[in-house]
């Protein structure tokens, strides 16, 4: 497990924590945490996943894009960086705005959305996907730090909600669903 800085926990698990570590660069602090009331294991301790890149492969040749959106650096970079070694082509926004602004310049085959977002926030970012391109929500993968909230986000007819502190797995799991949803970006 990671903890950012700011506080942020996220997991890692067998090869990937060289691609967490790369891309985070130094600022990023590897802390071992052991917190049994709240089921987080020390990152020594915690189970190996092992991930096979091939698995992935298929997405290497096309090359789809995603947009991910969120405000923590971090976090951003750290989804980016997995995300471009699954073969994505991957463009970043770090409020909902500049989000909403390149969601209408260009097609995009899934978008990893944070809620909490500056200048318009997540929710937002859906409402303008509603009014202007509603099959791209199907296609949308949320990350929440709510979980109570989860399933209200997933009534939005958005394809996952993935809560945070979020398993790397988990992440490119969920962006995998979504891509495969379509197999043409929209516009």
């Amino acid at each position: 497990m990671y903890r950012t800085e700011s506080g942020s926990i996220h997991q890692a698990h067998g090869r990937l924590n060289d691609i967490v570590l790369e891309a985070l660069g130094p600022e990023y602090v590897r802390t071992p945490l052991l917190e049994a009331s709240s089921g987080l294991l020390a990152a020594e301790s915690a189970p190996a996943i092992s991930f096979d890149y091939a698995s992935c492969s298929s997405y290497r040749r096309m090359a789809p894009r995603i947009l991910v959106v969120d405000d923590d650096d971090h976090i951003r970079r750290l989804e980016c960086k997995v995300l471009e070694r699954c073969g994505y082509q991957v463009e970043q926004a770090s409020d909902g705005q500049a989000a909403i602004d390149l969601i209408d310049g260009d097609g995009y085959r899934a978008i990893v959305l944070d809620l909490m977002l500056p200048k318009v926030d997540g929710l937002g970012v859906i409402e303008h996907l509603a009014k202007t391109n509603p099959t791209l929500i199907t296609r949308t993968v949320i990350a929440t730090a709510f979980p109570r909230e989860a399933n209200k986000h997933h009534q939005l007819g958005v394809c996952r909600v993935i809560v945070k502190p979020f398993d790397i797995q988990e992440l490119i799991t969920a962006v995998n669903e979504c891509a495969q949803e379509s197999t043409t970006p929209t516009n």
